[in-house]
């Protein structure tokens, strides 16, 4: 976080925040805010009343990647319909908590103001926990696989099994961005093709019932306020899917994590396990439903591990132990 100075008072934004966000948090006479910038995906700042200290953060979905309106704006009311139908859902008071959706400007570079919600995150509980802390990650790991098991199981659709269409042509399109940038070789990304279709073949990837996800469960869109209680942010990727989108995606962050500290992500696997175990406590045969997650998990770590690889950030060297992890998990598909 860093500060970046204060909110101009000719800036739209400001009379935003005074005349239509403010009146519904307290006193909206002399306000001035300062700001601080965030890390995100998305434009995300921090707008601070410098009298009161109440906080909110100011996401502008329009003017970044040279995103179209339409586009942007896409964005923005898939997020505060999200956040809405989150707490909805029950995720408006703790230990699960989802922030409060204040206001929205579709005229201002498509903004979204939502209450502020500190904590730490769970990129900084991996890092700590592969550094002698795992108590700490134990805890969180726990509180975060119930979160996730009451959102997937208060949204299964019976009636509905999972496409796994879908998820097969996100594994193709990741595969096609790397290729593109040249980042694998025409031998690996036929290699990659041919083990995705064979995951297909698999009648277990198609037999859950569909689910509401988070779409985006990275170690940055979860905060700890504690070792009890969640707050999940970043909603505007959240869609319907199979419950092993947002289990995979943290199983391959974890490893990811620990890659990175530890060289060696062989060490997260008691992490893993603990994490994997809590989540099937929420099922009535809790270890049918363990074998059932396990069959299908590869799969999601590998598309996983792809997604992380086509970062700029990452060097030749990081994105081959990537692809490497990648690959050895679409070939297990015992």
């Amino acid at each position: 976080m860093k500060y970046i100075g204060r909110l101009d008072h000719a800036d739209p934004f400001y009379g935003f925040l005074k005349e239509h966000i403010w009146p519904q948090i307290g006193d909206s006479s002399h306000l001035h805010f300062s700001v601080h910038v965030l890390r995100g995906s998305n434009q995300v700042f921090l707008y601070t009343d410098e009298k009161s200290g109440v906080s909110v953060i100011g996401k502008f979905f329009y003017g970044l990647f040279e995103r179209a309106y339409n586009v942007a704006a896409g964005y923005l009311t898939k997020e505060w319909e999200a956040l809405e139908h989150f707490r909805a859902l029950g995720f408006d008071k703790p230990p699960f908590y989802v922030p409060k959706p204040l206001g929205r400007s579709y005229d201002i570079n498509c903004a979204l103001v939502e209450e502020y919600c500190p904590g730490t995150t769970f990129s900084d509980v991996l890092k700590a926990g592969a550094h002698g802390h795992p108590n700490r990650l134990y805890r969180r790991l726990s509180v975060l696989a119930d979160f996730l098991a009451k959102l997937h199981n208060k949204t299964a659709i019976s009636s509905q099994r999972v496409d796994f269409n879908e998820e097969r042509h996100y594994a193709v399109t990741l595969v096609n961005h790397l290729r593109k940038k040249n980042l694998v070789h025409n031998e690996e990304a036929e290699s990659f093709y041919h083990l995705i279709a064979k995951w297909a073949e698999k009648e277990v990837m198609w037999q859950d019932n569909r689910v509401l996800v988070h779409g985006d469960a990275t170690p940055a869109n979860f905060l700890f306020r504690n070792h009890t209680e969640i707050v999940a942010i970043d909603l505007e990727k959240s869609h319907y899917s199979d419950r092993l989108f947002d289990i995979g995606r943290i199983i391959g962050e974890i490893k990811h994590a620990f890659l990175v500290e530890r060289n060696d992500s062989l060490i997260s696997e008691p992490f893993i396990g603990h994490f994997l175990w809590q989540y099937c406590t929420h099922f009535p045969h809790r270890e049918d439903a363990f074998q059932a997650i396990t069959r299908r998990l590869p799969f999601y770590v590998a598309i996983t591990m792809l997604r992380i690889a086509r970062n700029s950030w990452v060097n030749s060297e990081h994105r081959k132990k990537l692809l490497d992890q990648a690959f050895l998990n679409f070939h297990h598909q015992g």
